[in-house]
């Protein structure tokens, strides 16, 4: 072992301890096997500085092209120029429509109890249960039964990127709220939906 690192040493790899770099190596393979499309933005962001600046990150441009070589740009969230640092509406930027979405998102909506400002996302697993609305089928000789635990979506530059959910049934802003409107109980009136999309498009 200690032969391999004197080796590693020479080579101008280790300017720092060799944990740093082992798992800069690691994640660059993890890269290199699954593309960095496979990544959340908020994940990658934070993986970038083990990644990043250092002799190993060239494996990415063989790999990768042009795309891997301006990845770290892609990674970053859309301008939200409404948005203060704490991810919420800026009143003296927002419409009167926004700020009442921006109150239903975080309140009768309960957006926010998964969607969590800054980044609008908790990270986490949920199960929505949609089962109890459909009847168990076979499909494709599989049978579908429910969806199970899905991945939160953060909901920063959500207007850019349509079909939305998991697997991209709902094709609108409009669809999607009106999707958890039944599957969360949370009986909003139109008007209510119209000011959440208007508050989601400033994301």
């Amino acid at each position: 072992m200690n032969a391999l690192i004197n080796i590693l040493a020479k080579s101008g790899l280790l300017t720092k301890d060799l944990d740093y770099h082992l798992i800069r190596a690691s994640m660059v393979l993890i890269f290199l096997a699954f593309g960095y499309q496979k990544w959340w933005p908020y994940e990658a962001q934070v993986l970038i500085p083990s990644i990043s600046n250092g002799p190993l990150i060239f494996w990415m441009y063989p790999v990768f092209g042009i795309r891997g070589a301006s990845f770290q740009e892609e990674l970053g969230f859309p301008p939200a120029p409404k948005l203060d640092v704490f991810g919420k509406l800026d009143p003296s930027k927002a419409t009167a429509a926004e700020l009442r979405g921006q109150e239903i998102f975080f309140g009768k909506g309960q957006c926010g109890t998964c969607h969590t400002a800054p980044y609008y996302t908790d990270n986490l697993m949920h199960d929505l249960k949609t089962e109890r609305f459909f009847k168990p089928v076979t499909i494709n000789n599989m049978y579908a039964t429910s969806d199970g635990a899905i991945k939160t979506f953060t909901l920063r530059g959500v207007k850019n990127q349509p079909p939305y959910l998991h697997d991209g049934r709902l094709l609108t802003l409009d669809d999607t709220v009106e999707f958890f409107n039944l599957v969360l109980g949370t009986k909003l009136t139109g008007e209510e939906k119209r000011d959440l999309v208007a508050f989601l498009r400033t994301l």
